[in-house]
């Protein structure tokens, strides 16, 4: 279970803007087992997402939706491998990816009722040195309504104080 409720404005907010107030509620279960081979670990997620406006003032074109999301990770030492299925139908998330949602952060009227994507993950992590990690990662999503594929990659160093380890000596 989850729950992320955004609020925006008050009794302290000297701005003529509504008070606004979002929530999103999750739940879901998730099933890990770890294998022997190539794949050492596969895990299957599925997730119900409602999503709430609960503003005194509603200024969303739609005030619930919900949205289901289904995934399947194949993970080795380096490699993690994704892939899922994400349905949205009047679906919004006051802090979540704008992809995903029926209703753009940039506009409020423009609405897409229904979002279904497929979704794909591709993930590399090697370490480098002690307390250093390379990490590449290309992550694609097809929406399936509009037959548009959108996709992210990035390259990633991490250094954690673990690379400091034996060069700085107590006293």
């Amino acid at each position: 279970m989850q729950a992320v409720i955004h609020h925006m404005g008050g009794q302290v907010d000297v701005l003529d803007a509504p008070m606004q107030t979002r929530a999103n509620i999750a739940g879901g279960a998730k099933y890990e087992f770890l294998t022997s081979g190539l794949v050492k670990k596969v895990t299957l997620a599925s997730n119900y997402i409602r999503a709430m406006d609960l503003s005194p003032q509603k200024l969303l074109p739609v005030t619930k939706g919900y949205a289901l999301h289904q995934t399947i990770t194949l993970e080795n030492k380096w490699v993690t491998l994704g892939g899922g299925w994400f349905h949205g139908d009047n679906f919004f998330a006051p802090l979540g990816d704008n992809l995903f949602q029926s209703i753009s952060q940039f506009d409020n009227s423009l609405v897409r009722e229904k979002r279904d994507m497929v979704t794909f993950k591709f993930l590399f992590e090697k370490t480098i040195m002690r307390g250093v990690y390379l990490g590449i990662r290309y992550e694609t999503y097809y929406d399936l309504q509009r037959k548009w594929n959108d996709f992210v990659y990035g390259l990633n160093i991490t250094v954690n104080g673990n690379v400091f380890k034996g060069i700085i000596k107590s006293r």
